[in-house]
């Protein structure tokens, strides 16, 4: 009677070995796949807060409007809110946190080399 050796042959551990390697390789991919949605969904909400506050700022802004003159020159009396299709002026006052006083805002769309922005400004009264 022959007594038989225990144990995996060579073949056996590289077979074994290959099919680990590929699991691994499937494995990280879909980490790392993982991992760039989550990266892009972050973008995406800071970009999204961003927008929210931008809004908030305006549309509290806008509302709370003062019935002051918004042109620069004492001799014309324009009204307190200028307007156009491009661009707005009205005078109100500004949140404590960034400076607070009333001021002159200035808002527009700024169309230069073929992008559209939006474009803003304050100053003081």
């Amino acid at each position: 009677m022959r007594h038989r050796q225990q144990g995996f042959t060579l073949l056996e551990i590289m077979i074994v070995l290959s099919l680990l390697g590929v699991l691994l390789a499937l494995v990280g991919g879909a980490l790392l796949g993982a991992n760039r949605a989550v990266l892009k969904a972050q973008r995406y909400t800071v970009s999204l807060d961003e927008m929210r506050a931008a809004q908030r700022f305006l549309r509290t802004s806008i509302s709370e409007a003062l019935p002051l003159d918004v042109t620069e020159d004492d001799s014309q009396t324009d009204g307190f809110f200028a307007g156009s299709a491009q661009r707005m002026q009205f005078v109100a006052t500004l949140p404590g946190g960034l400076g607070g006083g009333i001021q002159r805002f200035t808002l527009g769309v700024d169309r230069r080399r073929g992008a559209t922005r939006f474009a803003g400004g304050v100053r003081a009264l």
